[in-house]
């Protein structure tokens, strides 16, 4: 009998009275289940004073709950009648979690809630209230006791709101007389009239709902209420005062000393607030709209749902500011740019946009401008975007944020204040626990940071030595095509020449000039960028062995870290000693609603009240004395590590830079260039037809032209031998003047000499008499008899070569097949003539890499006498059979270092001859030339009657040699081919 008078029930719902969930005014609710599924419920049943009220005020509760249907919203079931009192109770949706106040009074939120749980509140205390909107209705008793909490199957809360006693249905423009609400969270112009009992005619506002909101969303952000007088509701006309008289934008007002004392006002959150920097600036705002008393400042609820709702669809970055050992959430809109996110950043740490270095994932972060912020990448605490300054080189010291102090435990035995003070104790033993845990992970960061850092450098220097090598192809490519046009352009004596004996044509050689000018000009440029090249090769080359050769910057970091790792040790103990506080409250908090203890209790209460002083002492000693410490240790040792990375961050910047403008500049230089391929071939063209004219007009055979080679698609390593000249034996008719060999000998005269008397000739003057050459080829004839010997030499040649002698010192050489094989693979032909055959250069890129690296060699001379060899692009070396086969010959007293030989044809040397041992070779670039009183100066000499034609680089005698008697000629055989490339 006595357990059935515990149990009440409806026709269909039943509870247990000692079951109770909460207690109000006016009801209580217990915890109750379906007669027939067993489902758990709460049983709303009223109480007396519930009776008190009118009848409608009651059915104003039901048709409100009858209306509602939301997640937000603590769900209706039915409402039935007891079955013993015939009351109406109302049967609703159980909140397992309890309330959102009950949660605030657990001491692990006595600073606030965590950033994540916080903003659901936020999210559905918003949703929940705007559905009541949708509807009309005002609440007017908003507050944590009255928002529920549903725990879900996943572990995550659902946060709904409750009890709609003082419910009603109310327009945005209508107002209401009659007073409701708790009064912490009353609207200061509901708390004069319900607290401190003034008439003051004033109707009412939906909108007394805001500040209610705006009072329970401070409390859970901060665990504290904004507005406390001293001694609490005692004090109420000091509250009164507080929340009328502050200024527009403050949030706070505490009064700590006296009654009397002096207030302090505040438009911040506390720093003990567990909220990141970046949520704070946010909430602050929405807060200040809503702690609003003037009506004309105060928000509207279409305000306050707009801010709510773009707060939590903004993009959170994770952040960790290295230089202050800072881990922050960046709050940027999902549709705002790069400039945005870097301006929030900057509101948050002070580090400017323009001093803003982020790294990501081992990688530099530099999204593009256009990018919006919602596809940034998804970070987390542990994989934070890392803030880094340009140009700060080292780390100020990080000093510890403000942090709670513990209570001092009073000696007297209290039972209220001894609950009262272990609560606070074990308050900040959380607060200092989730502390440590944020110190041992920033350590773990400060490694991570390192890491990044070094990996951005190697990727950086790996990336500059790819540019580098592109860099090194064009300037190969801008020599090569240089060295093409300058052979493909005529040489200024022949161009004098052509242009003296026809002198309307000085425009085509005005036009020619200038294409040389523009050649000397690139060339003087290219000088000093080819040196600027060299050193950020050898810079680049001492990057690469130190950051990822021999991997220095990491093993550096790597004996600090090993040193100074964080003490996990340390955070498992502070949790120890946390949890074993958090005991001794709940059993303090037991013995306070007990009010008396026996004397055993009372001792053992004593006993637990010693041991929570002492183990909360030794607690905050292991995180002030030994991690902190630690931390600020580690930072420092990062600072110094830092150090030397930004040094050789900033070479690496420094390389970047030059490699940078290297690049733009040879891009420009390749347009030039590229220009001047197309720019330089009409007027060649046109001055090879002005020559050809010119040549026929003093009565010779124009040399047939050769085939067009386009320097930019060539590939050929050597142009077909059917492009090469193949005219016929003339008589010169006409006898070479004495003004054209003056002019001859004034190119000379000014020309140095070496000890043997030879003359060195610089390029430039080696390509006019290449020129002269080949003009002097069209115009020459080849002697019959001449033709016949060369071939009675070549078949001597040929059959020594078969037995294995070399035909040019007589030694046993290459054996007969060998050296055919040999003759087969140098000459095209079995026909083919030794001059008719021989390979000639061909202007083109693949056939210019050799020269080219000779000319970017910064050890080469611009003269020199030495003979050491040229590794030229071309060199050619004549036939066996095409060397004379005797051991006197003195054209071979001098070796040159491009070897080449003079053709058999050449008659056997005589007394009178001296050309050959004056033979001119071609030595790094100059041409030795003998001095015109070496050579034989015979009267019956011509020196025109065998003359090569077509030859690549070819020496002359001189031209006093050059007889036109048709007596005796020493030159009357062929002259030799010399190696191209020089």
């Amino acid at each position: 009998m006595a357990a059935s008078s515990q149990i009440r029930s409806t026709k269909s719902y039943l509870w247990y009275l000692n079951d109770v969930l909460g207690t109000g005014a006016t009801s209580t609710v217990y915890r109750g289940r379906h007669k027939k599924t067993g489902e758990l419920v709460a049983a709303k049943a009223f109480n007396s004073l519930s009776f008190m009220r009118p009848q409608s005020v009651q059915q104003r509760e039901f048709d409100v709950l009858l209306k509602l249907s939301h997640r937000n919203i603590v769900k209706l079931f039915d409402i039935e009648q007891d079955q013993i009192s015939k009351n109406p109770v109302i049967i609703m949706e159980l909140c397992s979690g309890g309330s959102l106040y009950s949660l605030l009074e657990d001491p692990k939120n006595s600073y606030g809630m965590e950033e994540a749980e916080f903003k659901r509140v936020l999210g559905d205390v918003c949703a929940g209230m705007k559905h009541l909107r949708d509807l009309d209705i005002v609440h007017r008793d908003i507050k944590p006791g009255n928002i529920m909490i549903v725990t879900g199957d996943d572990g995550s809360s659902v946060y709904k709101l409750a009890d709609f006693g003082a419910a009603r249905e109310l327009q945005d423009d209508e107002n209401f007389m009659s007073l409701y609400g708790t009064e912490e969270y009353l609207h200061p112009d509901l708390y004069e009239r319900a607290v401190l009992r003034q008439p003051t005619g004033k109707t009412f506002s939906a909108r007394i709902d805001l500040w209610s909101i705006g009072i329970t969303f401070y409390h859970v952000a901060t665990g504290v209420l904004p507005f406390r007088p001293f001694g609490g509701r005692k004090n109420r006309e000091t509250m009164f005062h507080i929340t009328t008289k502050k200024k527009s934008g403050v949030i706070s007002g505490v009064q700590k000393d006296s009654m009397n004392g002096p207030i302090e006002w505040s438009s911040e959150l506390p720093n003990t607030c567990r909220l990141s920097r970046g949520l704070k600036i946010l909430l602050t705002k929405i807060l200040r709209g809503l702690l609003e008393c003037n009506p004309e400042r105060m928000w509207t609820f279409n305000q306050f749902f707009d801010e709510v709702q773009v707060l939590l669809a903004m993009k959170v970055v994770d952040l960790f500011h290295v230089s202050k050992s800072e881990c922050l959430k960046i709050y940027a809109e999902p549709r705002g740019t790069l400039a945005e996110f870097q301006e929030a950043i900057a509101e948050q740490t002070g580090v400017q946009a323009t001093t803003q270095a982020l790294v990501w994932d081992r990688d530099c972060f530099c999204p593009d401008a256009s990018l919006k912020c919602e596809s940034y990448p998804e970070t987390t605490p542990q994989n934070p975007v890392i803030l880094l300054e340009v140009g700060r080189s080292d780390f100020p010291r990080v000093e510890t944020p403000s942090q709670p102090k513990l209570p001092k435990m009073s000696s007297t035995y209290d039972l209220d204040k001894d609950a009262n003070m272990a609560k606070m104790s074990v308050a900040v033993l959380y607060y200092m626990l989730a502390w440590l845990q944020n110190l041992t992970f920033m350590q773990e960061l400060m490694t991570t940071v390192s890491k990044a850092i070094v990996c951005v450098l190697k990727a950086e220097v790996r990336q500059l030595d790819y540019h580098c090598v592109k860099l090194h192809a064009s300037i190969v490519e801008v020599d090569t095509r240089l060295l093409c046009v300058e052979q493909t352009l005529p040489s200024p004596l022949v161009s004098a020449s052509v242009f003296s004996r026809i002198p309307d044509q000085d425009s085509l050689g005005v036009r020619l000039q200038s294409i040389q000018d523009i050649v000397t000009r690139i060339r003087i440029k290219v000088a000093p960028m080819v040196n600027s090249y060299d050193g950020v090769k050898k810079k680049l080359e001492s990057l690469m062995k130190y950051l990822i050769v021999e991997n220095q910057l990491t093993k550096k970091w790597a004996a600090s870290e090993e040193a100074l790792k964080p003490c996990y040790v340390c955070l498992k103990r502070f949790a120890i000693f946390t949890e074993e506080a958090h005991k001794i409250y709940t059993q303090f908090k037991k013995e306070k609603q007990k009010k008396h203890l026996s004397y055993n209790e009372e001792q053992i209460h004593k006993m637990d009240k010693e041991k929570l002083n002492l183990k909360s002492t030794q607690a905050m000693s292991i995180c002030q004395s030994h991690c902190d410490l630690r931390w600020k240790t580690i930072h420092a040792k990062l600072s110094e590590w830092y150090i030397i990375a930004h040094q050789f961050r900033q070479q690496v910047r420094a390389v970047d830079k030059t490699l940078s403008q290297l690049v733009r500049d040879y891009q420009v230089l390749l347009q030039e260039v590229h220009m001047l391929d197309t720019d330089v071939q009409p007027p060649v063209t046109e001055f090879e037809e002005t020559l050809q004219d010119s040549l026929m007009a003093f009565g010779a055979t124009p040399k047939t032209p050769r085939r067009p080679v386009d320097v930019g698609t060539n590939t050929d390593p050597f142009t077909p031998l059917s492009g090469l000249a193949q005219s016929d034996p003339k008589v010169l008719e006409q006898e070479v003047t004495p003004e054209q060999i003056a002019s001859i000998s004034e190119q000379l005269a000014g020309l140095p000499m070496d000890s043997n008397g030879y003359i060195l000739v610089p390029k430039d003057v080696k390509a006019m008499f290449e020129a002269w050459e080949q003009e002097i080829d069209l115009v020459s004839v080849q002697m019959e008899s001449g033709r016949q010997k060369m071939e009675a030499m070549q078949q001597m040649s040929l059959s020594m070569e078969q037995e294995g002698i070399c035909p040019r010192c007589g030694h046993l050489s290459l054996t007969g097949d060998r050296a055919r094989e040999d003759q087969r693979q140098r000459l095209p032909s079995e026909g083919s003539s030794q001059l008719g055959s021989q390979p000639t250069p061909v202007v083109g890129y693949q056939n210019m890499v050799a020269e080219t690296h000779r000319r970017m060699s910064r050890d080469a001379a611009p003269y020199t006498t030495d003979r050491t060899p040229v590794a030229s692009a071309y060199q050619f070396m004549p036939e066996p059979s095409q060397r004379l086969p005797h051991g006197d010959a003195s054209q071979f007293n001098t070796p040159a270092p491009v070897v080449y030989m003079p053709d058999p044809s050449w008659p056997l040397p005589h007394e009178g001859a001296s050309q050959l041992s004056d033979q001119a070779t071609v030595v790094s670039g100059f041409q030795y030339m003998p001095e015109p009183s070496q050579r034989s100066s015979l009267e019956e000499a011509s020196q025109f009657k065998n003359q090569t034609p077509d030859s690549g680089y070819q020496f002359m005698p001189e031209p006093s040699q050059r007889l036109t008697n048709k007596g005796t000629s020493q030159f009357g055989r062929q002259s030799p081919q010399l190696a191209n490339g020089e």
